[in-house]
């Protein structure tokens, strides 16, 4: 009984300790740290479903055709510090050695699969196990992927293209994959203004001028504790974020399945990163996404035909990724 009594006191002593660290843990400023030639490379992968609904149009009675798409990918991404501004803003370069993306859709007992890899500056898109030639849209993702991404970013992870990437993007600087990503890393990797302690929560806002007029989103980031991630010592922060499109968005498609126009966009995200303070440096995230999706999918067009301009809808589509820092070996 004496024995039990100790364990029982010493349990209170540790319970009541632990509170009295907490309350004395000291805040911490996270900022991202910006070292002129410094790059940081990372291994995203992700995977997930997309319901999608397409009308055929008047023409053929306004049928309702129900889609399942499927997708894998994994990329490869490289940061690099070209330059720390005046006003402590890093100008980064963003590189993406590596993307492999395999989207199969499935309609009634047909399925399509289509592979769209980029791998030593090339790319390369078949379709069920074919090649497809190339087109304008497959040149436009070749130019987006060729050229890094040039952005200004501050040290609480807000971005933005620089001029310099806006003039080579010209109009794709509105395409979803030159403006999406980036919004969407912005929104979900932010950091707080002020030091923090476990427990403190922040906004962070992305508003329609940062993202030419859009997309624009809110995410609410905590600071749940300390951790060891990949041998750096990581602040953990837990955050959910909403984004929705501010205008119809032009949609790159490749592989000859119709280009489409994004009408209307919202995404719910929830998210989990862990911030290395003294590298100033993102070490993992982990992002689960719920999509719903209203668009105009072009069909047809090919060899004089007329082309027909379709609604479809993907409601409830969800998307896990992973983003994981890689040692330099």
């Amino acid at each position: 009984m004496r024995v039990m009594a100790v364990v029982a006191a010493l349990v209170v002593l540790v319970m009541a300790g632990g509170v009295l660290w907490a309350q004395g843990e000291e805040p911490v400023l996270l900022q991202y740290k910006f070292v002129p030639g410094r790059t940081v490379n990372y291994e995203a992968t992700g995977n997930g479903t997309m319901p999608m609904s397409l009308n055929t149009g008047p023409e053929a009675g306004n049928q309702t055709i129900a889609m399942h798409m499927a997708m894998d990918m994994r990329v490869g991404i490289k940061e690099t510090c070209e330059e720390v501004l005046e006003d402590g803003k890093g100008k980064m370069l963003i590189a993406l050695p590596l993307m492999i993306t395999q989207v199969s859709t499935a309609v009634a007992d047909q399925a399509v699969d289509a592979l769209v890899t980029w791998e030593n500056n090339r790319l390369a898109v078949t379709v069920n196990g074919q090649p497809v030639p190339g087109d304008q849209n497959t040149e436009q993702l070749t130019t987006l992927l060729k050229n890094p991404l040039k952005l200004i970013v501050t040290p609480t992870g807000a971005a933005k293209l620089d001029e310099e990437t806006l003039q080579l993007l010209g109009d794709m600087a509105n395409n979803p994959l030159s403006g999406f990503s980036y919004s969407l890393n912005s929104l979900t990797a932010g950091l707080s203004e002020q030091p923090v302690k476990t427990g403190d929560t922040w906004e962070v806002i992305i508003t329609g001028e940062q993202t030419n007029g859009t997309l624009e989103g809110s995410a609410t980031c905590k600071l749940t504790g300390f951790e060891e991630v990949e041998g750096l010592h990581c602040a953990r922060i837990e955050g959910e974020a909403q984004m929705r499109s501010l205008k119809a968005l032009p949609n790159l498609s490749v592989g000859g399945q119709g280009d489409s126009e994004i009408s209307a966009m919202d995404l719910s995200i929830r998210f989990v990163n862990y911030f290395a303070p003294e590298a100033g440096h993102m070490v993992r995230s982990t992002m689960d996404m719920i999509q719903n999706m209203s668009m105009v999918v072009t069909v047809g067009g090919q060899g004089g035909a007329q082309a027909m301009r379709l609604p479809a809808k993907i409601e409830n589509g969800q998307m896990h990724m992973e983003m994981r820092y890689k040692p330099a070996e």
